[in-house]
């Protein structure tokens, strides 16, 4: 058999062997990504974590496996854990915002507000660029004690969101911490407009009651 020839069947053996093992790959890790995403319905964020992370182990560049595989963490308070998980995406994803934007709330709960705005920033830079994002970039300058910074976020937030009344309300508290009654008032009396919850449209009108009319 002439020589070339042998070279020839045995490049295409072996590339038939990468395009299987690439394809068993993908096909299990879609496998245990589905089966992960059953238990996260059923709320039993322990096994479906189990089942995202087998998910990732087959297939590293299942980006969709890492978030919800994170989301469960989050749910069972495995910090370190998710912490590791997101900066495994990164390696595969290095502009990906949404791993920087996952990072920096992760942060944000850790009680870490300097470090989760230097991620959120790098969120920002690379196009992550959702109310979520100017949300907790707001809560990271609030938690810092830069109300200004904080305030500009929160509106840029507003302004994807105008029925988010969770931004309104962080608004408000910004607004009464400066003695800015006026404005604190307009914004809690806003978030009534789309809160459906009798006991939370109770508490913030028992907190309207509080405001001072006069700045």
């Amino acid at each position: 058999m002439d020589k070339k020839f042998l070279n020839l069947i045995i490049s295409m053996i072996f590339l038939l062997a990468l395009f299987s093992c690439s394809y068993i790959s993908n096909y299990s890790a879609e496998k245990y990504c589905k089966k992960g995403k059953e238990f996260l319905e059923q709320k039993d964020f322990k096994k479906a974590s189990q089942y995202f992370k087998k998910a990732i182990n087959f297939n590293p560049q299942l980006k969709e496996a890492y978030f919800l595989c994170g989301k469960c963490l989050l749910k069972l308070k495995e910090y370190e854990e998710a912490k590791e998980l997101y900066l495994k995406g990164l390696k595969e994803f290095p502009h990906e915002g949404e791993f920087y934007f996952c990072l920096g709330k992760l942060y944000l709960t850790l009680g870490k507000p300097a470090v989760a705005e230097g991620y959120l920033l790098d969120a920002l830079s690379y196009g992550y660029n959702k109310s979520e994002l100017h949300l907790a970039l707001g809560n990271s300058y609030f938690l810092q004690g830069n109300f200004s910074f904080a305030l500009v976020e929160y509106n840029k937030a507003l302004s994807l969101a105008p029925s988010n009344y969770n931004i309104l309300y962080n608004i408000a508290l910004i607004y009464k911490a400066q003695r800015k009654y006026k404005k604190a008032f307009f914004y809690l009396n806003k978030m009534l407009s789309y809160i459906t919850d009798n006991a939370e449209r109770k508490r913030i009108k028992n907190l309207l009651t509080t405001i001072p009319l006069k700045d």
